[in-house]
């Protein structure tokens, strides 16, 4: 079983964590910008590269995580099970967010917008690609899950540290 143990004093260790954390918020604080959107319209084309590329960084990432908690041999504890399983999930909506950006960008203009008469956003479905499009919209059908068995994994490693 795998037992973690959390050292809190303030040896110095921990003072180049705490070091870090206060450098790392320092930087947001200077960096930060006026004000961060929950829906980010990409302009055309570097925006959507970026975030593209980011995806793909972010699935490659949680594969090679997910890969090497199974390679290790912490696939033998639950939790960490659930973790490797989680990352491969986030791969997978990754994966899937990539193709609805990219269905997104094929969409032809005026298929998307809102409904006549409302201010309701709305997709005119005549094509398969509308089709694709919309059901690639529900990715977060995907990423919940993952990031739920992430708490569930969390949740199991508390109780085996106390």
């Amino acid at each position: 079983m795998l037992k973690l143990r959390y050292d809190m004093r303030l040896g110095p260790r921990n003072i180049k964590y705490v070091l870090s954390i206060l450098t790392s918020s320092l930087w947001m604080i200077i960096g930060s910008s006026g004000s961060a959107c929950a829906f980010q319209a990409h302009g055309s084309p570097e925006g959507l590269y970026a975030h593209q590329f980011a995806h793909i960084l972010y699935a490659s990432s949680v594969t090679w995580l997910g890969y090497r908690i199974k390679r290790s041999g912490l696939m033998k504890n639950r939790p960490w099970r659930l973790i490797s399983i989680s990352m491969f999930i986030l791969a997978w909506w990754n994966i899937w967010a990539f193709c609805g950006h990219i269905i997104e960008y094929m969409l032809p203009s005026g298929h998307l917008g809102p409904i006549p008469g409302t201010d309701r956003p709305g997709i005119l479905v005549a094509s398969w690609l509308d089709i694709a499009y919309y059901i690639l919209k529900f990715d977060n059908l995907i990423s919940v899950p993952a990031l739920w068995l992430i708490y569930m994994a969390l949740a199991e490693m508390k109780k085996t540290v106390k």
